[in-house]
């Protein structure tokens, strides 16, 4: 009886096992989205994933009218193994992300997604979202000003570059101002990111009274184009907090954002062209007010000699592109002097720009180097002045003149011939007895000899050395260079083990990591977003930027979510924290292979 029950206890379970792997293999799709609500203008993300499939086509999201949809970077994958009675199947999960911005309020119908999943079409659910208006301008928003209502081409000016934000209070106080500074980012064209911090209270258009921290950036500008100034290179953007909860730290930390993105008002400042009127013909282009002064010397010259000018320069307005006087063009210098037509290189001291100049006076009647002219136009007066220089009193004699007798030494000429040939003023003839000449050769000393053997091997011998230093150095940099990928690759997979905060700084210093050795920089220039600038500047691609971008946004959202690691990987992540690590992992292995693949200057 017992022999019986065995027998059906394992064949029952011989039978579960080979059913088990159809089961598992069975395929399921399914749409999500962040939450039930959205506002007008606020971009939100949903989720399409397709679980336990073995081959997939690329579904094609449907349009909806009165929203606009994008697809946010690559998919990710997962992927599963299961071997039964030395059967294995092998099932993949995807996630595709979109972006959908709605631009009207009201109900918002996903409508169903079409996917082709192991050779038979599946469909996801429609989802319903409610759209409500925006209020992002009560939370977030920026606004640039200037001192001068219109300003001139060329006019060095200070805009100041001012972020609103409302601040969230909890039952402690206030979130403190430089901790909701974190969830801003993006692009701030001129300004430094060193802003000063203050509070102000604002009257709304209603009458309410809010109180706002400020932050507040300033930068010297110089208008390249006359019209309205406008800053599209501006664009800025925060993960506003809307639900806040204790990390495993006991540290208050958002769990929930709204995505705000916003362009900087620009008070009306109108870009006028300099004047054609009253212009001077010798004007360079210096915008602002300056003045001029120059020395020379020597000050007592022959006719030909060199003269050395040094112009200053000195004023308000933009000293980097300050032109040189046109010197060869004034009239008055060059009646007396020979100037060259070449452009001055000049060079910033302090408040100004110096420019050398070397001149030749022509005549020896000239007695003083006359003012020099230097034209530019003050906005302020709103019209062309001239700055002009003190003339400098110089003396000028005329260059000597010699007979040909003093140059050599030689007499007189005269009509009789010499009557022998002798040594005149040192010259002496040909020596042609064979003794004398013998007698005339000098002694080699064996210092020379030693220094002529000697010296030209120590000279080789140096100079190698100092190549061989020169290579050593250049083989560091060339052997970090080598090295990156495979370093970044190990950390990131190292990083995988890790809990979730630290797994994020850990690939997001992979990242930096990988940039510093192959460009042989320091590591903090590339870390999180400061280095997609850094990309740009360097030739990389737009596909590269933005695999480095998602990344970093995996990593903050990691790094800033709040709960315990575990729950809060399962709260954010519709196939759990390990799928949200494979995926991090994956995107950061990929972001490393892109970079491979690019030329960076």
């Amino acid at each position: 009886m017992t022999r019986c029950f065995t027998n059906i206890l394992f064949a029952s379970i011989a039978l579960l096992a080979l059913g088990a792997p159809a089961a598992r293999g069975d395929a399921t799709v399914a749409l999500t989205a962040e939450g039930a609500e959205a506002y007008v203008g606020e971009p939100f993300s949903i989720v399409l994933r397709i679980d336990r499939f073995q081959s997939c086509d690329d579904p094609q999201f449907p349009e909806i009218p009165g929203c606009r949809v994008q697809q946010s970077g690559e998919p990710r994958e997962s992927f599963s193994q299961l071997t039964i009675n030395g059967r294995t199947t092998r099932t993949v999960s995807r996630a595709y992300q979109y972006l959908l911005t709605p631009e009207r309020h009201g109900e918002l119908v996903i409508p169903s997604v079409l996917v082709r999943v192991d050779g038979v079409e599946r469909k996801t659910r429609p989802i319903t979202i409610k759209v409500l208006p925006s209020d992002s301008e009560q939370l977030f928003w920026a606004e640039i000003s200037c001192r001068h209502e219109r300003l001139y081409l060329g006019q060095k000016t200070a805009l100041t570059l001012t972020l609103w934000v409302k601040p969230i209070e909890t039952d402690n106080g206030l979130i403190p101002a430089n901790r909701m500074s974190r969830f801003i980012s993006g692009s701030l064209g001129p300004f430094p990111n060193q802003p000063v911090i203050n509070q102000q209270v604002v009257t709304l258009p209603g009458g309410e009274r809010q109180r706002y921290f400020t932050y507040e950036m300033t930068a010297e500008y110089v208008p390249e184009k006359a019209g309205t100034l406008v800053f599209d290179e501006i664009d800025l953007a925060m993960r506003y907090p809307t639900q806040l909860a204790l990390d495993i730290f006991g540290e208050l930390q958002a769990s929930s954002y709204r995505n705000l993105r916003i362009r900087p008002r620009v008070r009306d400042v109108e870009v006028l062209p300099l004047p054609e009127a009253g212009r001077p013909a010798n004007f360079t282009g210096a915008v602002g007010t300056f003045s001029i002064s120059v020395r020379a010397r020597p000050l007592s010259v022959r006719v030909g000699d060199p003269i050395e000018l040094t112009i200053d320069v000195t004023g308000d307005g933009p000293l980097e592109s300050l032109a040189p006087p046109r010197l060869a063009a004034d009239a008055k210098l060059t009646s007396g002097f020979r100037v060259p037509k070449e452009d001055l290189a000049g060079e910033r001291l302090g408040g100004g720009k110096r420019f050398t100049q070397t001149i030749r006076a022509e005549r020896s009647d000239v007695t003083e180097i006359p003012p020099i002219e230097y034209p530019y136009f003050d906005p302020e007066r709103e019209r062309y002045v001239v700055a002009i220089s003190n003339p400098i009193a110089i003396r000028v004699q005329p260059s000597d003149e010699l007979t040909a007798a003093e140059i050599g030494g030689l007499p007189a000429p005269t009509d009789q011939p010499p009557a022998a040939v002798e040594a005149v003023d040192g010259l002496r003839g040909n020596v042609l007895g064979e003794a004398e000449l013998l007698n005339t050769v000098s002694v080699v000393t064996p210092q020379e000899v030693i220094a002529v053997t000697i010296t030209p091997p120590a000279v080789f011998l140096a100079a190698w050395c100092g190549s061989a230093i020169q290579r050593r150095r250049g083989g560091a940099a060339q052997r970090r260079r080598a090295q990156a990928a495979r370093n970044a690759l190990s950390r990131i997979d190292r990083a995988a083990g890790l809990p979730r905060r630290e797994r994020a700084g850990q690939i997001e210093a992979a990242l930096a990591g990988y940039l510093a050795d192959r460009l042989d920089a320091p590591a903090p220039r590339f870390h999180g977003r400061a280095a997609l600038p850094e990309l740009a500047a360097r030739g990389a691609s737009e596909e590269v930027r933005r695999a480095w971008d998602a990344v970093v946004q995996q990593c903050e959202q990691a790094g800033y979510g709040g709960g315990a690691d575990a729950s809060a990987e399962g709260a954010t992540d519709p196939g759990g924290g390990a799928s949200a690590t494979v995926a991090l992992v994956a995107d950061a292995r990929r972001c490393i292979a892109l970079l491979e693949r690019e030329r960076l200057s």
